[in-house]
């Protein structure tokens, strides 16, 4: 399982920049429709390694504009970026977003300028867990969930997090020998 972290409404660009620096995988960006790709796009002007996930509503716009700026933000976050849909959305609006992202002429328009990645990855339904802060609860829940990608809100140290859980989760059997021993030694 790949969990990343669903950053807060206020704040993003601190907590995304300490993302990056401990390794965590990605980050989820939200926001009112229509802000959503500007503060991604904030987001990966002050990161260099974490995927940038942006959370869309297609029914704010129409397909073909987000295609566009998705297809920016990948240029800006240098092949970083993916999508989160709702998975209640329209189907066809999902078909005319997809294919304008991935270089199709929709409605007599091509996206330009193309995205970096040769498929950006378009994910429906992610869940977003609210973890509690106790290591141990949040690893017991973690490893409940069943789906491939998760996000996770959590306000604590992003370092216990990325020693204590992602990890644990990425790699089956990670030893937590391994995340209590760095704790001596950079606590």
């Amino acid at each position: 399982m790949r969990v990343g972290l669903a950053l807060p409404e206020e704040g993003i660009l601190d907590r995304a920049g300490e993302a990056d620096a401990v390794g965590v995988w990605a980050v989820l960006v939200g926001g009112p429709a229509g802000t959503e790709t500007a503060r991604a796009a904030a987001v990966a002007a002050r990161t260099r390694y974490v995927r940038v996930v942006v959370a869309l509503d297609l029914a704010a716009e129409h397909p073909v504009t987000l295609a566009e700026e998705v297809a920016v933000l990948d240029n800006l976050a240098a092949g970083r970026a993916a999508v989160v849909l709702d998975p209640h959305t329209d189907r066809q609006r999902v078909a005319a977003f997809r294919a304008a992202l991935h270089g199709e002429v929709v409605g007599g328009v091509l996206v330009a300028p193309p995205p970096v990645q040769p498929s950006v990855p378009i994910w429906m339904g992610v869940p977003i867990l609210a973890l509690s802060g106790d290591v141990g609860l949040d690893r017991s829940a973690l490893l409940a969930e069943h789906n491939p990608v998760a996000f996770v809100e959590w306000t604590g140290d992003l370092q216990i997090l990325a020693r204590h859980l992602l990890p644990e989760l990425a790699t089956v059997g990670f030893p937590r020998l391994v995340a209590e021993l760095a704790d001596r030694f950079a606590p």
